[in-house]
């Protein structure tokens, strides 16, 4: 995944550049620190796969378009269900549908709302 091959990068080519933004220039070894800080915060904020992470905001940050962070969460099972949201299937403690739109509650309280665009798929998968 993303986190091992920055790793790797940062023990290869510590010094070479890894991001160059016109805000920002990191090399390696500043990304991989970077990287191990935010998962280190977020560990200490409770988040696990089983848990789900359903938005992140970073200030001047790395930032991602959310399909390719998903792409990075291969192994964990899971679905886009509205154009900003991932949710982990672990995390969903209820699928409400009613007034012609779906809404997934989460373990922490939060609600989701599911788009049409990506409904039929998660009937179809038995989510909702």
């Amino acid at each position: 995944m993303l986190d091992a091959y920055i790793a790797f990068q940062a023990r290869a080519q510590p010094h070479a550049a890894a991001l160059i933004t016109p805000n920002r220039w990191s090399s390696y070894a500043q990304l991989d620190a970077d990287v191990n800080r935010f998962a280190a915060a977020l560990r200490a904020l409770g988040v696990t796969p089983e848990r789900g992470v359903v938005a992140v905001a970073v200030a001047d940050s790395h930032l991602m378009r959310l399909s390719d962070a998903i792409a990075e969460l291969q192994g964990i099972e899971g679905a886009q269900v509205h154009r900003s949201w991932w949710v982990a299937r672990t995390a969903i403690v209820e699928a409400v549908r009613g007034d012609g739109r779906a809404t997934l509650t989460l373990k922490d309280g939060a609600e989701v709302p599911v788009s049409r665009t990506y409904a039929r798929l998660l009937r179809q998968s038995g989510w909702i």
